[in-house]
């Protein structure tokens, strides 16, 4: 099944929703990383954007590793719409990922 994220804000709610399964699994250092972007301020949505890609990037293994494979599957349909919106919107030379 293809997941696909409407919007920004559809983005931000599966962020919270991962931060609060993997706070539920004891991945605490996990969590913080996500709650930070997901409950962060941002003056732009492409900064606000790229921290969550980082953080997505960075937690992946974790996911893959104690939540269910559907997870992993939007947390991967998360980073491609991520990646697609910031390429329609900025030069990815800046990203440093």
């Amino acid at each position: 099944m293809k997941y696909q994220f409407k919007n920004n804000k559809d983005l931000f709610v599966f962020g919270r929703q991962l931060r609060d399964e993997l706070a539920l699994k004891g991945k605490e250092n996990e969590a913080r990383e996500l709650s930070e972007v997901v409950d962060g301020f941002w003056t732009t949505t492409s900064e606000a954007l790229i921290e969550m890609l980082e953080s997505l990037i960075k937690v992946r293994g974790t996911v893959e590793a104690v939540l269910p494979p559907e997870m992993t599957t939007l947390l991967d349909a998360a980073v491609t719409e991520i990646r697609k919106t910031l390429e329609r919107t900025n030069n990815p030379d800046e990203w440093n990922l």
